[in-house]
C-alpha cells in the first residue's frame, strides 16, 4: 500500500482557523476555499455554528458565537452568509449555508468564537484526511504540543486518545510523517498507559527534558451505524407499521370470506302466495323460513323444504346480486307458463340480468 508522506502541514478545501486573538481557543473565523482564506458573515450566527466550528478545530465545543467583528475585520473575500448548522456537523461546510461568495455583509459583520478551554492534556487529532484520523496533539494548559511517549505511540496510549475522544477504539498507529510534522512544540511530558484509562490525565506522565520528539498520528474506529435511539425508533415504527397492515389484512380477508359464504349460502326463501294474477306471486325473503298463521279454510303454503325438494313446481328464488350496496331485491325469478300447465311454475334457469 502506498503511503503519502506530508512534510508540512498544508491547508485543505473547508479547513478554519481563529484570528485576532491572543488564545488559540478564539478568534475570528476564517475559512479556505479555492485557494484563498475569507470571512463568514455573521447573519443568523449562533452557539450550533460555533459549536461546530470548535469541534473542527479540536476543541470540546463553543463557550459562545460572536458578531459584528467581536476580533476584528478580516481582509479578504466574505466567503460564507447565512450559516446554519445543527450543532453536529464534522465541518462547517457540512451545514446549511447561502453559497460561496452570496452575501450582502461587510467585514464589520465578520462571525467569530470563543471554544471551551481543554482540560489538562486533553487530545486532539489534526491535519487527517477525516475527523477520525490524524496527528496527535495534547493540551498542556494554553497551548496545543505535540504528543510524545517514552517509546513512540503504541496501542495503549493510542486506545485512551481514541477513547476520550468519543471512539469506539484505535484502528491502527500510524509511524511516520504522514500528517505532517506541524508547527505545535512538543510537549514536556511523556504518557504511559496501560488501555484500561479513560483519558491521557489517568495515565502516567513523566517529565521530559529533550526538546525533540516524532509526531505520532493515528486512526480511531468510527462507528458508522444509526445512534442507538435512531435505530430503536425506527424498529418501533417498523413493527407498529406491519401490526397495522396486519389488522387491516385480517379485517379485510374476513369481510371478504363472509361475502363469499353468504353467496354460497343465501337465507331462506318462504313462499306466501302461488297466486296466477297478473302480477305475479309474492314473495318475501328472510333469515329463517317462516309459516304465516292460517284461519278459516285458507291452506298453509308450502313449506321451505317443499319448495326445495319440488323447484319446478313451486316458486324458487334466484341469487343475484346479494349484499352489494343499493339492491333492493336480492333475489329474481324467472316466470315460464308451459302449454297446458294448470300451475305457474318458476326456474332459475335463465335468470333475469
Amino acid at each position: 500500500m502506498l503511503i503519502s508522506f506530508r512534510l508540512i502541514d498544508y491547508t485543505s478545501e473547508g479547513d478554519i482557523r481563529l484570528i485576532g486573538a491572543s488564545s488559540e481557543n478564539e478568534g475570528r473565523v476564517e475559512i479556505y476555499h479555492d485557494g484563498t482564506w475569507g470571512t463568514v458573515c455573521d447573519d443568523n450566527w449562533d452557539i450550533n455554528d460555533a459549536e461546530v466550528v470548535c469541534n473542527q478545530l479540536g476543541f470540546p465545543g463553543a463557550l459562545l458565537a460572536d458578531d459584528n467583528a467581536y476580533f476584528g475585520e478580516g481582509s479578504g473575500p466574505i466567503l460564507l452568509d447565512d450559516v446554519s448548522c445543527n450543532g453536529d456537523e464534522h465541518y462547517l461546510t457540512d451545514c446549511r449555508h447561502g453559497g460561496w461568495y452570496s452575501n450582502d455583509c461587510g467585514h464589520v459583520e465578520d462571525a467569530g468564537v470563543i471554544c471551551n478551554i481543554p482540560s489538562f492534556h486533553y487530545p486532539r487529532l489534526v491535519n487527517g484526511d477525516k475527523w477520525y484520523e490524524g496527528r496527535v496533539e495534547v493540551w498542556n494548559g494554553y497551548q496545543w504540543t505535540k504528543f510524545c511517549s517514552d517509546e513512540g505511540l503504541r496501542d495503549n496510549e493510542a486506545g485512551v486518545i481514541c477513547k476520550e475522544l468519543g471512539f469506539d477504539g484505535v484502528d491502527y498507529v500510524i509511524y511516520s510523517h504522514r500528517f505532517g510534522e506541524g508547527k505545535a512544540p512538543p510537549s514536556d511530558v511523556y504518557y504511559s498507559c496501560t488501555s484500561y484509562e479513560d483519558s491521557l490525565s489517568q495515565c502516567d506522565n513523566f517529565f521530559r527534558s529533550e526538546y525533540y520528539c516524532t509526531s505520532s498520528a493515528l486512526r480511531c474506529k468510527y462507528n458508522h451505524l444509526l445512534p442507538v435511539g435512531a435505530i430503536v425508533g425506527t424498529t418501533i415504527g417498523v413493527v407498529i407499521s406491519i401490526i397495522l397492515c396486519s389488522v387491516c389484512f385480517l379485517a379485510i380477508y374476513n369481510r371478504s370470506k363472509a361475502w363469499k359464504n353468504r353467496r354460497r349460502n343465501p337465507p331462506n326463501v318462504t313462499v306466501i302466495s302461488g297466486s296466477t294474477n297478473q302480477a305475479g306471486p309474492t314473495v318475501h325473503f328472510a333469515a329463517q323460513p317462516a309459516v304465516p298463521p292460517t284461519s278459516g279454510n285458507e291452506q298453509a303454503p308450502p313449506s321451505y323444504n317443499d319448495v326445495v325438494d319440488n323447484p319446478g313446481f313451486y316458486p324458487v328464488a334466484y341469487p343475484g346480486t346479494y349484499g352489494l350496496p343499493g339492491v333492493q331485491n336480492p333475489y329474481k325469478a324467472q316466470l315460464h307458463s308451459p302449454v297446458g300447465a294448470s300451475e305457474v311454475q318458476y326456474s332459475t334457469e335463465n335468470p333475469i340480468p
